[in-house]
């Protein structure tokens, strides 16, 4: 029946309270982009009290009196069996079913306390529509009519057999359906229906349909409580995905867009919104439509959905022309269309779903077996569950698998890439099997994989394709034998176009393709199932170094994949490129190193091509020239050759590379001669050579000949010619002597010689002292000679950091023979700095003790220092002869000699430099005639 429904208007302040908080976005957008509406309760308090939501009003629907009209309409079926066999989301299935045949946009379901509201947006019942509210259920011949009448079934509809609104049996025992200004009654209990006028709804547009719940279970059907309420929510929200989807329609009629749930009694509320957008297809013929949508279930967002559904026109045959669908199918001129879809996530192909065959809904029995669906007028099971096995179904998937290998080639390949034949791997049970299996045997003969090759030779047979088993193997055939690099590089894939057909391409083919043209009967190696191709100019394509090249890199790539087959044919048959540019057997080829190409006598046309001889497949099978006395010639002259001498670089080249064997002759002459680079790209006799472990050899890289990279590379080389690899004196004095450029290293190289000690000569602890390379307290470096221990007494007396070592490193300043106290020397020409600037010596009762015992240590005469103006008296500097010392001198003579009048340590060491402790008759002398004036 037609039964149009639209979203009631329960009273005008509650319409616009209602319209307010639905009236979301049409979802002409992508389903991301859709508003949430608020929900009416969190999920988590769902178990606590229940609230109904603000915004969601008691219906107040009062139905009229009955009584007058009520008569007995039993249809042809039995309600109650049917009722029975439907479930919450069967009911849902079957209301949008309707309110799409009666063109509405938006179903609204409202569970209220007591009964549940059903309203749509579709047209108003018309005449059709009440007859077939007349009966209680079914079509046909009416039971229990005076009169032979007849109720028609709804035409061009999802639904037409009168079973869709009967599904709300499941809720109630009575159902009321207003529209047009009349309400019809269905009666379950007393199979009656009832039509009267309905003046409260005249004038409004679309239906709704109201049901008061069922208090009490019946033999078939259960009570409509709370309990039963959450679960029928649950199996909605579930399923809203499978029962919608393919009712958006992208055209003028925008079909069903949107389907609210909402209930009082749980305190819960389902919003579906969906959109579907045309879309540019390049395929003839065909129309492209995406589709997408969202379930809102409050605060829960659920994973949005997204499909792209392609569409064809089909010309309906004469067996089928009398055959009856919905309009949802129907074209011009008395076609149909037939459409394919697959789902979409993340702009691909969700490989993870499954394919369903749709009728626009669902059939969840009818799994296509594959990722991709198939929507079409197919014919149902008796429960809609499912396809029948029938001819007309048949030619409508024949038709979808038609269309699915054409968008293969002219459109999916090049949107989807790959994803586009895994789409059609069979990835589930199918029932039916027809579209799996029609869509296997068509990969298998039509030409529809991609391949390298251009224009016409792009999409080929997989018969005519080779599948290479490692991709070095790849290459040597013509593009259009090879799949397209999106394809060739997933395993899968190639298993499956193997199965349609293609053959592997292996060591064996390769073998085969070089070594022999059209006539392979000399070939130990037998190709098998394998690819079996040969190059039909064969001398031409073999004498192109490339092709050889290729081929030697593809055999040497997988050595351990060569049988001796294989290696039998590479080596005996005339197929290997000379220097010459001639095919030869490799065994009667030479290898000759290319740096002594020029001195090699033997014949280019016994050599092989020097572009092959780092492939082992093909050099393996060749002779080798002997070097070993060029090794000891090449030596020796290096002693006296220029830097830059090529004879030289060659010879270390060689090293480098070399596996073989070396003699012990020429080994020694080899160590001796600088023949290799050290880390500075210097040239190197092998015993000055050390390689030191990497803490070490970072802090004396300046001063040691390390080994270079290259021959780091080459350990067998290094053990060869004995490389050092502990540490020496020598290294140590070398690298003290270019710390000058390097102080920030000053305190790790002390640490190094403090741990290394013994290794030191007395030479060369000689050499160490005359080198500036102790760090001074100034921060610079000092040579160790003129240093000194750091004491309170250094520090005080000599008063110059750079002279004072900055360390504790006593068992090194001790090897290096640091100044434990001051030098005589060192001490005055402090003193003399003091004089020049005018002022007092710091810490004198320090400096002149100190003074004192290096004159006594040096064993200097004190007459030496006596003359010398080094003491400081009354703020100036005089020779200790020049001087008194003592306390109790006379007063006259404080005038005319300078006096320093304390008994303490500095007096006491004035006394020792010459000070006399009391006057002379001399300086007095000179004084009288001064005073007598």
């Amino acid at each position: 029946m037609t039964c149009a429904l639209r979203c009631c208007h329960l009273t005008k302040g509650a319409g616009r309270s209602v319209g307010k908080i639905l009236a979301t976005e049409d979802l002409e957008g992508p389903a991301g982009t859709i508003e949430a509406i608020p929900p009416s309760r969190s999920v988590r308090n769902r178990g606590n009290a229940r609230i109904p939501p603000s915004f969601v009003k008691e219906p107040d629907y009062v139905p009229p009196n009955f009584s007058g009209s009520r008569r007995i309409r039993i249809g042809s079926s039995f309600i109650e069996q049917f009722v029975a066999g439907h479930d919450a989301s069967d009911v849902l299935r079957e209301l949008v079913q309707n309110e799409f045949d009666g063109g509405g946009e938006t179903l609204t379901l409202t569970f209220g306390n007591c009964s549940l509201e059903v309203a749509g947006t579709g047209r108003n019942i018309d005449r059709n529509g009440w007859e077939r509210l007349s009966v209680i259920v079914g079509t046909g011949n009416v039971m229990g009519s005076r009169q032979a009448e007849v109720v028609a079934p709804k035409e061009n509809g999802i639904g037409s057999k009168n079973f869709g609104l009967r599904s709300l049996f499941r809720f109630g025992d009575e159902i009321h359906v207003r529209s047009g200004g009349q309400v019809a009654l269905l009666d379950l209990q007393t199979q009656e229906t009832g039509r009267e006028r309905d003046p409260a709804w005249r004038g409004e547009k679309g239906v709704r349909v109201y049901v008061p719940y069922r208090q009490k279970s019946t033999e078939r059907l259960e009570a409509f409580t709370v309990e039963r309420e959450d679960h029928a929510i649950a199996l909605m929200a579930a399923r809203m995905r499978d029962t919608l989807v393919k009712l958006a329609l992208s055209g003028k009629k925008r079909g069903l867009r949107e389907v609210n749930v909402r209930s009082i009694r749980a305190g819960r509320m389902l919003c579906w919104k969906q959109y579907a957008k045309p879309q540019h297809c390049p395929a003839p013929s065909v129309t492209m439509v995406a589709r997408g949508g969202r379930l809102i279930d409050g605060d829960d967002r659920s994973v949005p959905f997204q499909e792209e559904e392609f569409s064809r026109s089909v010309e309906i045959p004469a067996d089928h022309a009398a055959h009856r669908f919905p309009v949802y199918y129907k074209l011009p001129r008395g076609r149909l269309k037939i459409a394919v879809s697959v789902p979409i996530a993340r702009r691909r192909i969700d490989l993870a779903q499954h394919g369903y065959f749709y009728y626009p809904l669902k059939a969840p029995s009818s799994r296509t077996g594959c990722v991709v669906s198939v929507s079409a007028p197919f014919e149902l099971n008796a429960d809609r569950s499912g396809i029948n096995d029938n001819v007309w179904n048949d030619w409508l998937i024949d038709q979808a698998v038609e269309l699915t290998l054409d968008l293969l080639k002219a459109d999916w390949f090049g949107r989807y890439g790959a994803d586009a034949f895994k789409a059609l791997f069979g990835n589930d049970t199918a029932s039916p099997d027809r579209f799996v299996t029609k869509v296997a045997e068509r990969l298998k003969k039509d030409a529809c994989w991609p391949t390298q090759g251009k224009g016409e030779d792009h999409f080929a047979l997989a018969s005519k394709i080779v599948l290479p088993t490692e991709e070095e193997y790849a290459g040597f055939l013509s593009d259009k034998c090879y799949l397209d690099p999106a394809l060739a590089g997933d395993k899968a894939l190639c298993d499956l176009v193997a199965t349609c057909g293609a053959k592997r391409f292996t060591a064996s083919s390769l073998v085969r393709l070089r070594c022999a043209g059209k006539d392979e009967d000399g070939l130990e190696t037998k190709v098998g199932d394998g690819a079996n191709f040969h190059f039909v100019d064969y001398s031409r394509r073999l004498a192109d170094i490339n092709m050889q090249k290729r081929q030697s890199a593809a055999l040497s790539a997988y050595p351990r994949g060569l049988s001796k087959h294989h290696k039998a044919d590479l080596g005996n048959t005339p197929s290997t490129l000379s220097a010459s540019g001639e095919i030869k057997p490799a065994t009667q080829l030479m290898i000759v190193d290319p740096d002594l190409w020029a001195d090699c006598p033997e014949p280019k046309a016994n050599r092989l091509h020097p572009d092959l001889v780092p492939f082992k497949a093909i050099s393996s099978h060749c002779r080798t020239f002997n070097e070993e006395q060029w090794l000891i010639d090449a030596a020796e002259r290096a002693a006296t050759a220029a830097f830059d001498d090529r004879e030289r670089e060659t010879l270390y080249r060689k090293l480098l590379t070399r596996k073989a064997p070396i003699s012990r002759r020429a080994l020694m002459a080899l160590r001796k001669s600088p023949v290799v680079k050290n880390q500075r790209n210097q040239w190197v006799a092998p015993t000055a050579m050390v390689h030191l472990k990497k803490p070490l050899a970072r802090l004396l890289d300046p001063a040691v000949d390390a080994p270079s990279k290259e021959m780091l590379d080459a350990p067998d080389l290094m053990g060869r010619l004995r490389i050092r690899s502990t540490l020496n004196g020598l290294d140590l004095v070398r690298y003290a002597r270019g710390l000058a450029d390097r102080s920030e290293m000053a305190e790790r190289f002390e640490k190094l010689l403090t741990e290394n000690l013994k290794l030191l000569s007395t030479s060369e602890i000689e050499e160490l002292r005359a080198i500036p390379c102790i760090k001074a307290r100034s921060g610079q470096l000092g040579v160790p000679a003129t240093l000194h221990l750091d004491t309170t007494i250094n520090r005080a007396c000599i008063g110059d950091n750079d002279r004072i070592v900055d360390g504790t490193n006593d068992l090194l300043y001790r090897k290096l023979k640091l100044k434990i106290t001051p030098h005589s020397e060192s001490l005055l020409d402090i003193i003399k700095c003091c004089r020049a600037e005018g002022r007092a010596p710091n810490r004198p009762e320090l400096l002149y003790p100190t003074l004192v015992e290096a004159i006594g240590r040096e064993r200097r005469a004190k007459s030496e220092i006596a003359k010398m103006p080094i003491c400081w008296v009354q703020d100036g500097y005089h020779a200790p002869s020049e001087i008194l010392v003592g306390p109790r001198t006379a007063a006259p003579l404080v005038e005319a000699i300078p006096l320093y009048r304390y008994s303490d340590e500095v007096g006491r060491a004035y006394q020792e430099l010459g000070a006399p402790a009391q006057s002379t008759d001399a300086p007095l002398g000179a004084l009288l005639p001064v005073r007598g004036d």
